[in-house]
């Protein structure tokens, strides 16, 4: 099993209260898929002790920006983005969100993932994310989940 330390930032946790979120469905799950698919990838292939796993959204680039790294024995991209049905996947989704998708690995030194996704912030719910950030504390990042190979 590997261990996957989780964070997020306050601006991304104010775009998704409980039981409600602003970001559309298709993106929710485009980047729940990418996220599956990459650590799917983490487990069975990279021998990694560690996967990162970040979730944020940059207010000022109104960019959603998931982030997936590990310190596994890497890969040339080149190769497998053409071959590897994961990848081949993984930039499908990115294309269906109009996200751009960076991998960034070498044989030997490990694997990051970049999905940055453009979303401007309805600005009613701009304004409901205001008031609930003033009224309720953030509880961000920190936990620790194993993941394994299935």
């Amino acid at each position: 099993m590997i261990p996957v330390e989780y964070t997020s930032n306050e601006a991304v946790v104010n775009l998704e209260p409980a039981g409600t979120s602003v970001i559309p469905d298709n993106i929710r799950l485009g980047v729940y898929r990418v996220a599956e698919l990459a650590m799917g990838n983490v487990a069975k292939h990279d021998e990694a002790t560690i996967c990162k796993v970040s979730w944020d959204y940059d207010e000022i680039d109104q960019q959603l920006v998931m982030s997936i790294s590990d310190d596994g024995k890497g890969f040339d991209p080149a190769t497998l983005r053409q071959t590897g049905l994961g990848m081949v996947n993984i930039g499908d989704y990115a294309d269906a969100m109009s996200a751009t998708l960076e991998i960034d690995s070498a044989p030997g030194v490990g694997t990051n993932l970049k999905l940055t996704i453009p979303f401007e912030v309805p600005q009613t719910s701009a304004a409901l994310a205001d008031i609930q950030r003033k009224e309720t504390p953030s509880a961000i990042g920190g936990t620790v989940e194993q993941v394994s190979a299935a």
